[in-house]
């Protein structure tokens, strides 16, 4: 029997569509084209994952921020509240480009009826293949890639003369890897994220010279337009 999927924000679109209409008509006009948006997704389970993540957004990185009950310690050091919202930005991402059933590499190989180790093959090699297979659907990165790939012209433009690396022509996949390896070194070597408050910062990636002008503020304007694209806005974002 096919388990029932919990809609828990469908239930209450109104409410949440109010909340979020403040966020995204600066891009869209007006609530009434919000709506719109809403009324055309396809499914149940998109129209909730479109609040779901919308509501999300506003809750931790409009209205959310992190500030220490010492106030002098919130003196320089912004960085920790970057922090905060860079890996809430990713952390939204992947959820809006991850299958909504995810599966890990070993129940994923299970579901697979097809898999068979030819003799003229190692099971290492077959293994490998597979696992590159496993990774174009849920790999992070490749998420990452799928939701910078929607943005416009303009917006991966704006992205490429911001986030440079020197003597080296970078493409989008290097840009969403490089953004991605940010929050991993926070999520597994709990290391904060520096680059990007208001001022250039230069550091060092597989060994060439990196030079990044992208705010959290800009990241949040990507974010925006790149969740209104993922659910099949087409007009022009403001």
């Amino acid at each position: 029997m096919k388990q029932k999927i919990n809609l828990r924000y469908l239930k209450y679109s109104d409410r949440y569509l109010d909340e979020m209409s403040s966020i995204w008509d600066r891009h869209i006009q007006s609530k009434e084209k919000l709506c719109e948006l809403f009324s055309a997704i396809g499914s149940e389970e998109e129209k909730d994952l479109f609040l779901r993540i919308g509501v999300f957004y506003k809750y931790l990185i409009i209205e959310g921020s992190y500030r220490f009950s010492d106030k002098t310690l919130n003196v320089g050091m912004s960085y920790v509240d970057d922090t905060y919202k860079y890996i809430a930005i990713f952390s939204l991402i992947e959820a809006l480009e991850t299958p909504a059933k995810y599966n890990d590499f070993y129940q994923w190989l299970q579901s697979k009826k097809d898999l068979s180790f030819p003799v003229d093959q190692k099971p290492k090699a077959v293994l490998d293949q597979k696992y590159q297979e496993y990774k174009k659907e849920y790999g992070s990165v490749r998420a990452a890639v799928r939701f910078f790939e929607r943005l416009d012209n303009r917006d991966k433009a704006t992205i490429g003369q911001k986030l440079q690396i020197r003597n080296k022509s970078v493409s989008l996949k290097e840009i969403a890897q490089l953004l991605y390896n940010l929050r991993s070194k926070f999520v597994h070597e709990a290391q904060f994220v520096l680059d990007f408050e208001t001022a250039t910062s230069v550091g060092s990636h597989n060994g060439n010279i990196l030079v990044n002008k992208l705010t959290i503020n800009d990241l949040r304007t990507l974010f925006e337009r790149g969740f209104l694209k993922r659910f099949g806005w087409n007009a022009n974002t403001q």
